[in-house]
């Protein structure tokens, strides 16, 4: 496996692993730790794309102290980003698949995000209020992404009529939805 090697130079790490995802396989599960010991071998990487299996995974103080972009999930993500010792150091550009909830606001307050670009928010637990405080701390965000946003715009309920609204999916298509709610009731 790739976690025994050393790459002096790596900037780049993207890690797509096959599995089910109904029964993962038992080796990918115990691959994490590995690829964690491996992370911590290579402080060079400033990109990582990884989705780990085992969401109970730890991660030591001091990993990636070059990281700027970041794709995995919502817990790595945070648990990567948290760390004391880099808080203020990592200049992000790119963070992806987030909840935006209390505690990852109060995160998102904490880091430099003056470098920040593109935020995939995998889902906002109070609707507007977390957007528009992100809006604020992220001035130079160029690529907003959000594919699970509960009831569109703050309403309370999907029977508001609203047209062209345009949804990303993971599949990087977009899709038009508009609703038939109001030709239906007029």
């Amino acid at each position: 496996m790739f976690v025994s090697c050393h790459f002096p130079l790596l900037v780049r790490l993207y890690l797509y692993p096959e599995y089910s995802t109904n029964t993962p396989e038992p080796n990918l599960l115990a691959a994490d730790p590995l690829i964690a010991d491996f992370l911590v071998a290579h402080p060079t990487i400033e990109d990582l794309r990884w989705y780990p299996i085992d969401q109970g995974l730890l991660f030591p103080k001091g990993l990636l102290p070059r990281l700027k972009r970041i794709q995995s999930n919502h817990r790595t993500a945070v648990s990567i980003l948290r760390d004391p010792s880099l808080i203020q150091q990592r200049k992000m550009e790119l963070i992806s698949q987030i909840c935006l909830g209390p505690n990852t606001m109060q995160l998102l307050e904490t880091i430099d995000g003056s470098q920040l670009q593109e935020l995939h928010i995998w889902r906002i637990d109070d609707e507007l209020d977390p957007l528009r405080r992100v809006a604020t701390l992220f001035p130079n965000v160029r690529t907003l992404v959000i594919p699970n946003f509960g009831s569109p715009f703050g309403y309370g309920s999907y029977s508001r009529s609203f047209v062209g609204v345009f949804l990303y999916n993971p599949c990087n298509v977009f899709t038009a939805w508009v609703s038939r709610t109001s030709a239906s009731t007029a």
